[in-house]
């Protein structure tokens, strides 16, 4: 044994390295000395090899004490948050925070304690297991915790990303989601991204902003605990197709990646010196280990603080360095999603979910989540001496700790992924789902048109915001593309259809079996279906532009009330006192309050005065920047709902996609998750305000809330009837009435089940209902197959239209074939629910096609017509059956005149 190589044990001790990290460095130093002494002698080259190792030994340990103390800071922010939460919640004595942190909560004097109150719904204690929730997914209102959360982070991390890379997001994002759009230059961007010069000034501005963007990203993830180095003519950041990857083989995608690489930029993070030969070889097997198990080969239990992974995982990342635009292109082609515009923001994607988690939760996100789980039972079990309330509270405390676990669990995609590098179940089944919302869609426009108005106008007034919508920010945003990159640029978060299929779009390039190209066609139209009929429908432009229209006004709000102080809004008239107390609830202190309104103002246009998340972070730096983005896009997601990660959670439990369990139960959550989470949102927000509000007067808590959920009830029930009468028009029916003129008991029986139609569909569940009723009005049943969710109902019509027919051909008995196969056909057409095309889709194409087919069709027709009169009263303006309209609609026969 060499010298130095005995004092490695001993060093990797003092430092806290673990037995692995151990027998890396010692093979590093194996292979450091097997290099230098193919040039120098022993001695030398044991002095080399040794102080490489040395050099990187010290590094990381300075690293390691850097981690422990982002790790102690962060558990110490969100602690506090949990405080706050809970005294907001009417606890007494909550201690305040101190100690050094080490030891099993409740030890290390990090435990809080406090008094739940005696009355009201948190008298049963528990409220640090809800604070859980909130940390991975915060709510608006006064509802929400205090502080950062982990998704809202990342959303505003993404929009700062996405605002810097503005105009190369303007130029690239498309309609189809197809990537083809400026492809050319697209190629010369990539060429001067890994510094090659192509003499194109435009592909040259954009390659500066996507390295100065990405360079931004780099400095962002090591302030929040990670340590990669800054490469120069970095180019592209890579994707991976685990099905090319895997298909490959350990070997062969080594063999096919090695001659790729720029092999003497590639730094051995054990030395600091390049890789041997024989090392790379062998850490490229372990990168392909990591890629085909989607990192599970990674995943170690037992982390210790400061030690985890994550803070390393952006530099492995970026192991893979290319050697030039060409040899990247090869790579991605082969092995990868082709789309260079992809791969980019997939890149700032991942790096803002994993700067999210450590800017919250510390450098190893994951222990820091699970101590604060453990730290909440451990809270809850504290609070149980207090009696059988206590105990209640204890069993809902694991509930929703078990809930935050799945909400992290979804939002890290540990829960998201399949089993297997390519579960053909899960590609299926998710193909399934995307594509049946794209056919069964087509309507839900309707929804967002006449119940978010409602939702947003409460918010508003919750918000101290003006009454009214800002209709010139959402005309604007929908007519106008400098309106759309205005709202880019001021730091809130857009989708790109063009990132979402990329995947899906190259496997189809890569096929080569005509069988293999109808597949992965197939799934690739499926895929993409929803957002080709979302923007078809304007249900994609009216969210989006719904979205920067309450963004716009809460800037707006910002910027009028610069200056007062947070004391004077909070007692100033009622609006600044409402504005001021969602300002409170998000955790902003005086003095970043401050800050906030010091920030100079954004004029894009004449008139429009606004302080944006932006300018906030030029002025006040990042961090408040990004919370003033979560502070407003938490307020949207409630004006402008969408599905939460709570409701995600209830829906799919900890089930995987691909298991049978997982498919199953992602059938029955389709199009559930937005009635779960306005039920679960309102109610929060309202029960919360109702114990702010006290028993003054007399009134008890819950009634209180009662009282202020009326309103938003009353608005939401009037705009469930103006959604149920104008799907009734796009449907070829007149507005169903709401009473029966001859019949008064029918009139009663009829009244009350128009308006319970009327609250489901303003309650939230207006997408639900658009499947449910396309369902019964095409099947004229209801069948158990279709609480099973869409999935279900479409494997059910496919087996009835194949194996139950040949089942009932066996048996002699008639199989109405034609019927049945020319309503399949009209059933699952995108043009049979668009709202524009669905009434003249059935009745000019889908009907006449069926009384081609079917000798019955018309006496099919008349009895489908009959039902809807005898049982709902509704009358048709379009006749079924019919290839042009017998009239215009009778708007009259909603007061049930005839």
């Amino acid at each position: 044994m060499t010298k130095f190589r005995g004092c490695i044990a001993e060093a990797a001790a003092e430092a806290g390295l673990d037995a692995t990290r151990r027998a890396e460095l010692e093979e590093a130093y194996d292979d450091a000395f097997a290099a230098a002494s193919e040039a120098v002698g022993p001695a030398e080259a044991d002095r080399q090899a040794g102080q490489a190792v040395m050099t990187a030994l010290e590094r990381q340990a300075a690293e390691a004490k850097r981690h422990r103390a982002l790790a102690i800071r962060t558990r110490r922010q969100a602690l506090a948050s949990a405080a706050e939460f809970k005294r907001a919640r009417g606890y007494t004595d909550v201690r305040d925070l101190g100690g050094k942190g080490g030891g099993k909560p409740p030890g290390g004097d990090w435990s809080q304690g406090g008094q739940p109150p005696r009355s009201g719904q948190w008298r049963e204690g528990g409220a640090m297991a809800d604070w859980l929730k909130e940390l991975v997914d915060g709510e608006g209102g006064v509802a929400g915790a205090s502080g950062r959360s982990v998704k809202g982070q990342y959303q505003a991390i993404m929009a700062s990303f996405q605002a810097k890379m503005a105009s190369l997001m303007d130029t690239f994002e498309e309609v189809s989601g197809l990537g083809l759009r400026n492809r050319a230059l697209l190629d010369n961007l990539v060429d001067e991204a890994f510094g090659e010069d192509t003499g194109d000034a435009a592909a040259k501005a954009l390659a500066k902003a996507w390295a100065e963007t990405h360079e931004y990203a780099r400095t962002k993830f090591n302030a929040a605990g990670g340590a990669i180095g800054k490469l120069e003519n970095w180019g592209m950041p890579q994707t991976h197709d685990t099905l090319a990857v895997r298909a490959a083989g350990r070997d062969e995608w080594v063999d096919a990646t090695l001659p790729l690489l720029a092999r003497g930029r590639m730094i051995d993070r054990a030395t600091d010196l390049p890789f041997t030969d024989k090392r790379l070889r062998v850490v490229l097997g372990e990168v392909w280990d990591t890629l085909v198990s989607h990192g599970a080969v990674d995943r170690e239990p037992g982390e210790s603080l400061g030690q985890g992974k994550l803070a390393n995982q952006r530099q492995d990342h970026r192991f893979l360095i290319f050697d030039g635009a060409k040899a990247w292109r090869a790579y991605q082609g082969r092995f990868g999603a082709g789309d260079p515009y992809a791969a980019m923001m997939r890149h700032l994607d991942g790096m803002a979910r994993d700067i999210a988690r450590m800017h919250v939760l510390g450098p190893n996100p994951d222990h820091q989540f699970e101590w604060l789980a453990r730290a909440a039972l451990r809270d809850a079990e504290v609070e149980q001496a207090g009696g059988a309330p206590a105990q209640r509270g204890l069993k809902q405390a694991t509930g929703d700790v078990d809930s935050a676990r799945r909400m992290y669990g979804l939002f890290t995609g540990e829960l998201a992924s399949p089993y297997g590098a390519d579960n053909m179940i899960a590609r299926a089944g998710g193909a399934v789902r995307a594509g049946l919302a794209g056919v069964q869609l087509g309507s839900a426009v309707i929804n967002d048109l006449t119940s978010n108005p409602v939702y947003a106008a409460q918010v508003r007034a919750f918000a101290g915001l003006t009454g009214t919508p800002d209709f010139r920010a959402w005309f604007g945003h929908v007519t106008s593309a400098e309106a759309r990159r205005t709202a880019r640029r001021s730091g809130f978060i857009l989708e790109s259809a063009r990132v979402r299929h990329a995947e899906a779009v190259q496997r189809f390039l890569r096929a080569e079996t005509v069988g293999g190209k109808i597949a992965e066609g197939a799934n690739a139209f499926a895929r993409m279906l929803p957002t080709w009929v979302y923007r078809a429908s304007a249900l994609e432009p009216n969210r989006n532009a719904a979205r920067w229209s309450f963004q716009h006004e809460f800037m707006g709000r910002l910027h009028d009330v610069r200056d007062r102080s947070l004391a004077d809004l909070l007692a100033g008239d009622d609006a600044e006192r409402a504005f001021g107390a969602i300002v409170k609830a998000r955790g902003f202190t005086s003095e970043e309050w401050d800050q906030v309104r010091a920030s100079p103002p954004d004029t894009p246009e004449d008139g429009a005065d606004f302080i944006t998340p932006m300018a906030v972070a030029a002025h006040a730096g990042d961090d408040l920047g990004w919370r003033v983005s979560e502070m407003i896009e938490r307020e949207t997601r409630q004006a402008v709902p969408e599905p939460s990660l709570w409701a995600q959670a209830q829906l799919v439990g900890s089930t995987r996609p691909g298991s049978v369990q997982g498919e199953i139960v992602r059938s029955m959550a389709a199009y559930r998750s937005f009635t779960v989470t306005q039920t679960y949102r309102w109610s929060r927000e309202f029960m919360q305000r109702g114990l702010q509000a006290g028993e003054a007067g007399g009134l008890p808590w819950h009634v209180r809330a009662a009282g202020l959920a009326a309103p938003m009830l009353v608005g939401a029930t009037l705009s469930g009837f103006l959604a149920i009468w104008l799907k009734d028009l796009a449907k070829g029916n007149d507005p169903r009435p709401l009473w029966d003129d001859a019949d008064p008991e029918e009139a009663r029986k009829r009244l009350w089940t128009v308006t319970a139609q009327a609250m489901a569909q303003g309650g939230g569940q207006g997408i639900l209902g658009d499947f449910l009723s396309s369902v019964e009005a095409r099947n004229g049943k209801s069948a158990p197959m279709t609480a099973l969710g869409a999935p279900a109902g479409f494997v059910s019509d496919v087996w009835q239209l194949t194996g139950g027919n040949v089942a009932q051909a066996i048996e002699g008995e008639d199989t109405q074939v034609g019927r049945e196969t020319a309503r399949f056909l009209a059933r699952y057409s995108p043009l049979s629910t668009l709202w524009w095309s669905r009434t003249a889709w059935d009745r000019a194409v889908a009907d006449q096609l069926q009384r081609a087919v079917d000798p019955e069709a018309e006496a099919a027709f008349q009895r489908q017509a009959r039902r809807l009169e005898r049982e709902q009263g509704i009358t048709q303006w379009w006749p079924e059956g019919q290839p042009a309209p017998a009239r215009a609609p009778d708007l009259t026969a909603v007061a049930g005149s005839r």
